[in-house]
């Protein structure tokens, strides 16, 4: 069965990690030069080391490192790169950055720039396929009915990924969490749509999502260009150039380096995705919203960093309607060549995420004071108090 029958067929997978040991930490808020707002989805590095993080939602991080001092280099694509030094543990650093500038030159001149851009940096992903990442990733699902929360999957995993998307996932530390009076519906599989989104282009087979061989049926263009120091960052939309009303439709921007033609930031809308539910009515056409960064570490092609995954399916089911939203986060936090010699579990659709998780004993202290595990204030306080009435122990909201 090909990915495209498998999308249309199912629509939602799975799971791994590393043990750290005598970590300490650092942590605090990335803020806005400017508006003193958080910023959300900057990567956080340790110079030269393979550690990382991002901040959550709300600019909010927490990084592990196991001596002092440190130089953490904080990157965002609309933001100017920036590197802080620490001398000791704190978990209440506020770090600043600066906007980059923002520019419209060339996009009357060169009406056509923006799809040799994107042809380069496509042309490179694909010659780069056959090249695998091993690393650690940690991945967060929240499902909300009407607003309130009904459920929570947190996994660990150890990844094989290349610039397609995740190729195989080994399950490490998993919990799983759901309240009892909010439990109508469960998107038990959305972590095999987060995989396979997670590459440097849509993942269908067909002209609904760009690719190399069908760039033709897309309107191109340079939306702005992001000025940073050694190159600047071409902004490029692609929209169907002629959706048909209710079959699938995806549009796509680009964050791409206008030297070195790599994608830094791939952002996904898509509507009237196949989804199937029995007995119920869709009110409206389920949607669909990926926001991926990928992190330069000096190869010859950018590694997924975070994919940020929004779902949300509007339902009826006899007089009572359904907004139903499920929000994931897959984050790579440490690449790890060592874990070549693993053996994987290919990607498969039939595989449901509460079956791998209740095959894994849940380990109570491991997830105590995790630095990995950062949530925004929404799935904290889930989270709090599912773990108040012991939830996660029993897998279920007692």
């Amino acid at each position: 069965m090909n990915l495209k029958l498998k999308l249309l067929a199912y629509f939602w997978l799975l799971l791994a990690l590393p043990l750290w040991a005598d970590a300490q930490s650092i942590g605090g808020k990335v803020v806005d030069d400017k508006t003193g707002e958080g910023v959300s989805y900057v990567s956080i590095g340790i110079v030269g080391s393979n550690e990382a993080t991002i901040t959550n939602e709300n600019g909010e991080f927490v990084l592990k490192t196991t001596n002092f001092p440190i130089t953490i280099r904080l990157s965002h694509i609309s933001y100017q790169q920036t590197e802080f030094k620490v001398s000791q543990q704190d978990k209440n650093l506020e770090l600043h950055l600066k906007q980059a500038n923002n520019i419209l030159k060339e996009v009357v001149i060169e009406p056509d720039k923006g799809l040799r851009i994107l042809s380069a940096a496509l042309k490179k992903a694909k010659e780069a396929a056959g090249k695998y990442v091993y690393a650690n990733s940690f991945y967060r699902q929240l499902t909300t009915i009407n607003g309130q929360p009904s459920e929570i999957y947190e996994l660990f995993y150890d990844l094989k990924w290349s610039s397609e998307s995740v190729k195989g996932w080994s399950a490490k530390q998993s919990r799983f969490a759901t309240s009892i009076d909010n439990n109508q519906f469960s998107i038990n599989n959305q972590s095999f749509l987060t995989f396979i989104f997670s590459g440097m282009q849509p993942p269908l087979q067909s002209d609904n999502g760009i690719r190399l061989n069908n760039l033709k049926h897309f309107n191109i263009s340079i939306e702005r260009y992001i000025e940073q120091d050694e190159q600047d960052i071409a902004v490029i939309t692609c929209h169907l150039k002629r959706p048909i009303l209710g079959e699938l439709n995806i549009s796509s921007t680009f964050y791409i380096g206008t030297k070195n033609f790599f994608i830094y930031r791939l952002e996904n809308e898509a509507s009237n995705l196949p989804f199937y539910l029995s007995g119920v009515i869709f009110r409206r056409p389920t949607l669909l919203s990926t926001i991926s960064t990928f992190r330069d570490v000096g190869d010859n092609i950018p590694v997924l960093e975070t994919i940020v995954m929004q779902v949300n399916v509007f339902v009826s089911t006899g007089k009572k309607n359904f907004d139903l939203a499920a929000s994931s986060l897959l984050n790579v936090y440490h690449i790890d060549p060592a874990l070549k010699s693993k053996r994987f579990k290919s990607l498969n659709a039939d595989v449901e995420d509460k079956k791998v998780i209740k095959s894994i004993h849940y380990d109570q202290e491991f997830w105590k004071d995790n630095p990995i595990v950062k949530q925004t204030a929404l799935e904290d306080s889930f989270i709090r108090m599912m773990e108040g009435k012991s939830a996660f122990g029993t897998m279920v909201n007692p």
